[in-house]
């Protein structure tokens, strides 16, 4: 029997080395079918991409700045993420401890007797365990328990810069809603002159009671705005204090800010789709991919004879003063072989089960690199179509003011009635409002683009578990 184990075990390594599972589905075929550069973008190439700092600081703006930094450390989903982080971390740290020995502590005291005679023993022992990892199945749990780990710290850095992003978004909404409120102000106060102007002109006879009665009505219309847009500026505020983890208390207007920037940054020609790389959801989803893979390798292992040896070296005496005393040094070792043979295909149905969710894993994955390529052409083409109609849309704005301009000093010298001024002013401040839209519209594109290609195209987004997950690779 001691001749034949041997030659058996050589027999089963042999085999199974032979029969090692490969990786079915390749997870970076997706990448590597993508395009060089970005459709939406000229054939340019940029030569240096990193130029330090983070992405919303290319704004200019310390306000904003000092909000973002407050959210990122004060947001409470993101404390809960962290908190996550340091479970799995742990979790890894446990799961990797199973491939050392196990060594505890007994100790323990008898007494027995028979009649008047009585007999006591003592014993101390350190009893050890240890796995021979014959097939890896061991390292591959612990090889996916730091990809869990990985993942969970890029699906922490993703979160941060959702919220990063979430938070401009909010903050360049409220800057947008002082410039509106500005158009809203200057609209009051030219209704309010034209009403002026129709109720002098009424009371010569040079004007209609309708004329009096339309000028008015304009100049209420534009004073109601105020208060909606005001209402939303409140908004804002009390949106961008929940995500920075605290309630504001002040319920009053904000101040009017200084203008800071006019249009969002260029964004360089040429982009590489490797930009994509650098999306954390997308780094998330490969590490899962890594991950499913170990615990498949793992499950595969488990089919497989397992090698346990067990020992113990301690102290036994029938005396507790002689317990440590040579004499009393007693030792054993033991090594034993188990392997499955019939569990009604339970073992090889877990196997089937963790290659599934592997490939699920790699199909998820590449769904994930086709949509952050498709949001990034998206946003790119949309960056385009919004530049252009915000050029009309100066040129608009300008026909605008000279036709309202024109219509004011014809009225005034009676040469057109006052439809002709009423309609110029409408198409005036709705031209202003639409230019404002498509400004508003081009920061958010900005804060989308810089989303969708996770570290923008120029400011690093550098965090603690990204040097985490470095270390746990």
């Amino acid at each position: 029997m001691k001749r034949i184990l041997p030659g058996l075990l050589a027999i089963l390594i042999s085999m199974l080395l032979g029969c090692a599972p490969k990786m079915p589905l390749d997870p970076e075929q997706m990448l590597s079918g993508l395009p060089e550069v970005f459709s939406a973008q000229s054939l340019a190439v940029v030569d240096d991409l990193d130029q330090g700092g983070f992405w919303w600081e290319a704004l200019g703006d310390d306000n904003l700045n000092a909000l973002v930094d407050s959210v990122l450390k004060g947001n409470r989903q993101l404390l809960r993420s962290d908190a996550l982080v340091a479970q799995i971390h742990a979790t890894a740290i446990a799961t990797g401890a199973a491939r050392y020995p196990a060594i505890s502590l007994g100790a323990e005291a008898k007494a027995s007797g028979a009649g008047s005679r009585e007999t006591s023993s003592y014993g101390v022992s350190f009893p050890a365990s240890f796995e021979i990892d014959l097939w890896g199945r061991l390292a591959s749990l612990e090889e996916a328990a730091r990809f869990d780990l990985i993942a969970a710290q890029y699906n922490r850095q993703a979160l941060a810069q959702s919220l990063a992003a979430q938070t401009t978004g909010l903050y360049l909404s409220g800057r947008a809603l002082e410039k509106r409120l500005a158009v809203a102000d200057l609209s009051v106060e030219s209704y309010k002159k034209s009403l002026e102007l129709v109720e002098s002109r009424y009371r010569r006879g040079l004007a209609s009671i309708l004329d009096v009665r339309q000028a008015d009505r304009l100049y209420a219309q534009a004073r109601a705005a105020i208060p909606a847009l005001q209402q939303e500026q409140q908004a804002i505020r009390q949106n961008l204090a929940v995500l920075a983890g605290r309630f504001d208390e002040n319920s009053g207007q904000a101040a009017r800010q200084p203008e800071t920037f006019s249009l969002p940054p260029e964004v360089p020609a040429g982009l590489p789709s490797e930009l994509l790389l650098n999306r954390p959801d997308v780094a998330a989803a490969r590490s899962t991919v890594d991950a499913l893979w170990s615990r498949t390798l793992a499950a595969r292992a488990s089919r497989f004879p397992s090698i346990k040896l067990t020992g113990s070296a301690g102290f036994a005496s029938s005396e507790l003063g002689l317990l440590v005393q040579q004499p009393s040094q007693v030792w054993s070792a033991a090594a034993g072989l188990t392997m499955p043979l019939i569990n009604a295909g339970g073992l090889k149905a877990q196997e089937e089960a963790a290659l599934k969710g592997y490939e699920q894993a790699v199909y998820s994955y590449e769904q994930a690199v086709l949509s952050a390529f498709s949001e990034v052409e998206q946003a790119l083409f949309a960056r385009e179509k919004l530049l252009e109609r915000h050029g009309l849309l100066v040129e608009l704005n300008r026909a605008a003011y000279l036709t309202l301009e024109t219509a004011q000093n014809r009225y005034e010298r009676g040469l057109v009635e006052y439809l002709v001024v009423l309609d110029a002013q409408q198409a005036y401040f709705l031209a202003q409002n639409e230019l404002l839209g498509v400004e508003a519209a081009l920061f958010q594109n900005f804060v989308t683009l810089n989303r969708v290609l996770g570290n923008g195209w120029g400011g690093a987004f550098t965090w603690q578990a990204q040097g985490r997950a470095d270390e746990a690779r």
